[in-house]
């Protein structure tokens, strides 16, 4: 009797939980593909008013100048990367690339939308370092969408993937995702009335599936080991959901902090660290930082990471910092961390507590994050002495007027710019501008992604500036920190 009351309990709560779950993941698959939609019809909106503003000087055809001009448009637009001139399917020029000399005929669309607007859906490209984006094309302009938008469609909770047509067609392409999930998983797809687009949303893996019930049926009949047995499958199940898996490597301190040198150049002084979060055993579907962290951020969890990150640091870091007062130690801060009015208290009561002055804490905060909702955040901040850096200037293409009404301390220069230091690349005129900028509004300039002796090259002759890439130091634990501040570390020059 005993055996059976155990068979029926568990029965009961396995048939409920897979009933509920699987209930709930539809709700929330539905909706997370209903804001993906949203948030792609906003850049085709961007791309829609680009189109409409700049035509007519898009048909002058290229030069310097053009280019100029889609480059200062291009600042004050939010999604879209790189503008450029078409012609029989030759891109001629773009603001990024500059003009081409010898223009390569690119492949036809995946798809057209009613708007006469054409669709390369996921495409890998030179302009951001080969990650894949979308391409949206109209007559004579193209654009570029920023490639952690479109990645952004297949995190948010619980997607595991999406794919995109055009209405009524039958042909999917996919976009960034995981691997393939099973034929049987949820799918929920969500059209633009606006654009004529269908976004199609597969829900992350892992869900209870039918032997389970089947299992649990058996049940009845069964004893207390299969009862153990079905509890176990349900448990591992649960343990295998992002949430789970995020909040236990938090709570277990199985996230690790890495430190970055940051150098000044020429000399290769060491003026301070960048931390970043490393996960060694993370599940395939949260590999990598980019994925882990945008995951924390979309389940809520991005304030528990950064609280044990910075924590993390202190005890690591915290004597090298009080025994060096020039150091500094960089953080990232989101979006959301700034509308949590814990992040000040955390922050004071972590580092100044310890002897680390707020003037040794650089928070890096993305130009998204400059919106005014978080304006009086960032001045409380200011004011309590903490350095105030936009990470990954020109990243957002938002309007550059913000840099003159924050209180900022210093700015730093993506990858995506300073590649094209030390070749003929008109990025490398984008940053002697962006430097040249920050120099005159009395702020820091940091180069980031400095990856090879040209590129450093390029970067002395920028005049004494902060630079940070795998040249001068790659992120490392504190055991080869400490190694690597002892011995002699990286180049002289």
């Amino acid at each position: 009797m005993a055996i059976l009351c155990v068979g029926m309990v568990a029965w009961l709560a396995v048939h409920w939980s897979v009933s509920l779950d699987a209930a709930d993941a539809r709700h929330l698959l539905a909706s997370a593909n209903a804001e993906n939609v949203q948030t792609l019809e906003s850049a085709f909106d961007e791309f829609t008013q680009l189109r409409r503003e700049i035509e007519s000087r898009a048909a002058s055809g290229c030069s310097q100048e053009t280019l100029e001009y889609f480059r200062r448009y291009l600042f004050t637009l939010k999604h879209l990367r790189d503008v450029g001139l078409v012609r029989d399917r030759h891109l001629l020029c773009s603001t990024a690339l500059g003009i081409i000399d010898k223009p390569v005929r690119s492949s036809p669309p995946d798809f057209i939308l009613p708007q006469g607007l054409e669709v390369y859906a996921y495409r890998p490209v030179r302009v951001s370092a080969r990650r894949p984006t979308m391409v949206i094309q109209a007559e004579i302009i193209n654009a570029l969408v920023d490639p952690g938008l479109i990645a952004s469609l297949s995190r948010r909770f619980p997607i595991g993937k999406t794919w995109i047509h055009a209405t009524g067609a039958i042909d999917e392409f996919e976009l960034f995702g995981g691997a393939e999930p099973p034929r049987k998983m949820a799918r929920d797809r969500r059209c633009s009335e606006i654009y004529g687009f269908c976004l199609v949303a597969a829900i992350e893996s892992g869900m209870p599936s039918k032997p389970l019930r089947k299992a649990a049926m058996a049940l009845l009949g069964g004893g207390t080991g299969l009862a153990v047995f079905l509890f176990g499958q349900l448990l591992l199940w649960r343990s295998r959901s992002s949430l789970v898996r995020l909040r236990r490597a938090i709570h277990n301190g199985e996230i690790a902090a890495a430190y970055q040198p940051i150098l000044s150049v020429p000399g290769s002084r060491l003026v301070g660290f960048e931390l970043l979060a490393r996960w060694p055993g993370a599940p395939e579907t949260l590999q990598g930082p980019e994925r882990f962290i945008a995951e924390a951020e979309s389940l809520g969890l991005i304030h528990d990471l950064t609280e044990m990150m910075i924590r993390t640091a202190v005890a690591e870091i915290g004597e090298i910092l009080r025994g060096c007062p020039e150091l500094r130690l960089a953080i990232n801060i989101s979006a959301l961390e700034l509308e949590d009015r814990k992040l000040e208290a955390v922050l004071s009561e972590t580092f100044l507590a310890r002897g680390i002055g707020c003037g040794q804490i650089v928070l890096e905060i993305t130009e998204r994050s400059v919106a005014s909702p978080h304006r009086e955040r960032i001045n409380g901040l200011a004011e309590r002495g903490f350095r105030i850096y936009i990470d990954d200037l020109g990243e957002g293409y938002s309007s550059l007027s913000y840099l003159h009404d924050l209180p900022l301390a210093g700015v730093k220069i993506s990858r995506s710019f300073s590649s094209g230091l030390g070749t003929d690349s008109p990025k490398a005129e984008l940053v002697k501008a962006m430097v040249e900028l920050g120099r005159k509004l009395g702020l820091d300039v940091v180069v980031e992604g400095i990856e090879s002796e040209p590129g450093h090259a390029a970067v002395l002759e920028l005049g004494p500036i902060a630079c940070q890439g795998f040249y001068y130091a790659r992120p490392m634990r504190i055991e080869q920190l400490r190694e690597w501040m002892a011995g002699d570390a990286g180049p002289t020059a």
